[in-house]
């Protein structure tokens, strides 16, 4: 007869865990290790494999390590692409406000930060967009933002007028 305590179960359940921890990290982290071993073959290859949508993904979705890694995919995208990257990053600006206004100007416009990143929305999605860019920037803390910080609030504060103006 089989005799299992309660500590058993839970280490077999915790190694169970750790090991779809490290499959789900894995992805990530090989996308990193691809692109850092060749960022111009990454890109150049990810548009067709699509590991380049996956990498817009991370950045979008407010990953740290991939948004980091902006200054090094600019040089490699061309102009629709530059388009895209400026996108995501400001999708990122409701995740990572503080990181990603670090940014500006070096790597994006503030007029391309602080905008609704969305072709031919919904008055909805984009007033959803603007309160969540509002929100977000009431985050950041940092004093040396403030400037880029107020820049972002007029941007928005302009973008709100013109909303409004619509209905």
């Amino acid at each position: 007869m089989w005799c299992v305590d309660m500590r058993t179960i839970f280490y077999v359940l915790l190694a169970f865990v750790s090991i779809s921890c490290k499959q789900t990290n894995s992805v990530e982290e090989k996308l990193i290790r691809d692109f850092e071993a060749d960022p111009k073959i990454f890109i150049r290859q990810g548009w067709k494999d699509g590991r380049y949508d996956q990498l817009l993904g991370f950045i979008e979705s407010g990953d740290e390590r991939f948004i980091k890694l902006t200054p090094r995919i600019r040089p490699y995208v061309d102009a629709a692409s530059s388009e895209g990257l400026s996108i995501v990053l400001a999708r990122a600006l409701l995740h990572k406000p503080e990181l990603v206004l670090g940014m500006v100007p070096e790597q994006i416009d503030i007029q391309e930060l602080c905008t609704i990143p969305y072709i031919e929305e919904t008055i909805e999605v984009e007033r959803s967009h603007l309160h969540a860019a509002l929100k977000a920037l009431q985050r950041v803390k940092n004093p040396e933002l403030e400037k880029r910080k107020s820049e972002c609030l007029i941007e928005f504060e302009r973008i709100k007028k013109n909303i409004e103006s619509l209905q």
